[in-house]
């Protein structure tokens, strides 16, 4: 899994950490993401396959079954939480006007 994370890091240009856990009790991962994650599971949360804390991506890879699913995670985490501009730095936005000029009426 770690070789997966690191193929599309190599990619970004403002990667975020990426630390990937065996699970919730993995002394890497904070004690508060650990408090609240029991705190969910308690009120009926099912378990997590990664979360994004503090400016970092944690990935759970006892719940990632196949490396799509550490692809999917990842990228929800790192773009759907830090940003597509935090992940790709300025070189996004020639990427975003070159789409906007193409295609204008649409945008």
């Amino acid at each position: 899994m770690q070789a997966t994370v690191d193929a599309i890091k190599a990619g970004w240009t403002n990667a975020p950490d990426v630390i990937v856990a065996t699970d919730m009790s993995d002394p890497r991962i904070p004690a508060k993401a650990r408090d609240s994650d029991a705190q969910q599971r308690s009120l009926g949360a099912g378990r997590i396959e990664g979360f994004f804390y503090q400016g970092k991506v944690y990935l759970i890879s006892s719940a990632l079954k196949t490396p799509q699913d550490a692809v999917r995670v990842l990228y929800h985490e790192a773009l759907g939480h830090l940003g597509f501009r935090g992940a790709f730095g300025d070189g996004l936005r020639t990427i975003l006007n070159q789409i906007a000029t193409m295609r204008n009426a649409e945008v």
